[in-house]
């Protein structure tokens, strides 16, 4: 079962800290992507990149 993160007296859901750092993550990708010059081979940038975040938030739920 998830548990709450208490943040100071400020209790979150547990999915907030692995939504930041999907995030995180996602810029590094995304940065890095655009530094091999991968994303301007994709056809549609937005829906990319929509992808691509759920993909790496869906890596981060299995660890609790």
């Amino acid at each position: 079962m998830l548990k709450d993160v208490d943040l100071g007296g400020i209790y979150l859901a547990s999915l907030v800290p692995r939504l930041l750092l999907a995030a995180a993550l996602f810029f590094v990708c995304r940065w890095a992507l655009g530094r091999s010059r991968l994303l301007g081979r994709v056809w549609y940038l937005a829906l990319f990149e929509a992808a691509l975040f759920v993909v790496v938030f869906a890596m981060l739920l299995p660890f609790a």
